[in-house]
């Protein structure tokens, strides 16, 4: 998809896209906030195709992601360990965006099908030792 035609939904879907609310994006758009159903313009079929094809385009360029979904989820360990509920809330928070970005990853390859293996090549390798 290309860049919106309207200047103004392409800079909203812009500010959207690195995670500000609908009022800061309205506000970088350049709509006057009392007057702008920010709301209606995010609800857009083509505001909100826009907006998942210019994050979708950022994860594309980072290569860590896998690493920065494993220090997401190590930091909801730590956070979680506190003991409170402000630390719970925090954990759940991070979890919730851990998985939210472990979606957006390509799918990994599928595993080619092993061949069967036989009895004895079976009992080689699972037999408990006897």
């Amino acid at each position: 998809m290309a860049k919106l035609e309207n200047a103004r939904r392409e800079a909203f879907a812009q500010a959207r896209a690195t995670g500000a609310t609908v009022v800061e994006a309205s506000r970088a758009a350049g709509y006057v906030v009392k007057n702008c159903d920010g709301g209606r313009v995010a609800r857009n079929p083509a505001v909100m195709a826009r907006v998942a094809e210019i994050q979708q385009a950022a994860i594309g360029e980072t290569r860590d992601l896998p690493v920065l979904i494993s220090k997401m989820v190590a930091m909801a360990d730590a956070a979680a360990e506190l003991g409170s509920a402000a630390g719970m809330r925090e954990a759940k928070a991070l979890l919730v965006e851990a998985a939210r970005l472990k979606g957006l990853l390509p799918p990994s390859p599928a595993r080619p099908p092993q061949p069967p293996m036989s009895r004895a090549e079976w009992m080689a390798r699972f037999a408990p030792g006897l």
